[in-house]
């Protein structure tokens, strides 16, 4: 509840300067320091090609999760973003790493059922991958859906790597 509180607290003070000011609050789709986490989403972690979970390059462990309406964390943040609405009344969301964050290819989960590692000299599928904005495309839908139903604004960080989501009408930018 502390993370609610002060970023309720936040937009109150913003909204008391400016009564008709849009206020967005941050959400990561992969990322998650929850604690427990790693076990709490286990069916949801994103899996590099020796079978260990992939985290989030920084000081401080973050795992990456690739969250689909049916997983734990998918439903998770889900509910999360139901908070975010309810109890904080964002205007929006700012969707960082849309796209995916590290790694480009997930060893876990359900199978994309279209990547894979081909044998060079057969090209004889060697061992199924699923491409991560694949198989986050699911779960970007129901967010935007989500967003769409609730009328709120959504701006995001990265490009669409997918048609399907190029295809949606709302901001976007690329960090460099």
């Amino acid at each position: 509840d502390y993370w609610i509180n002060s970023e309720k607290a936040w937009q109150t003070k913003l909204r008391a300067g400016d009564p008709g000011a849009k206020t967005l609050s941050y959400f990561h789709m992969q990322l998650s320091n929850e604690p427990g986490g790693e076990n709490k989403y286990s069916d949801s972690k994103l899996i590099d090609e020796s079978g260990q979970m992939i985290v989030y390059p920084n000081k401080e462990r973050l795992p990456l999760y690739i969250p689909t309406p049916g997983n734990s964390y998918g439903k998770a943040l889900i509910s999360f973003l139901d908070t975010m609405s309810s109890r904080i009344g964002v205007s929006g969301i700012y969707w960082d790493e849309m796209s995916g964050s590290y790694g480009a290819y997930n060893y876990g989960g359900t199978w994309d059922g279209v990547t894979g590692e081909l044998d060079a000299r057969t090209k004889d599928l060697v061992r199924t991958r699923s491409a991560v904005p694949l198989q986050l495309l699911p779960m970007s839908r129901k967010i935007i859906d989500w967003a769409n139903s609730k009328n709120l604004m959504l701006i995001a960080n990265s490009m669409s790597r997918t048609r399907t989501l190029q295809d949606e009408p709302f901001l976007r930018f690329q960090e460099t």
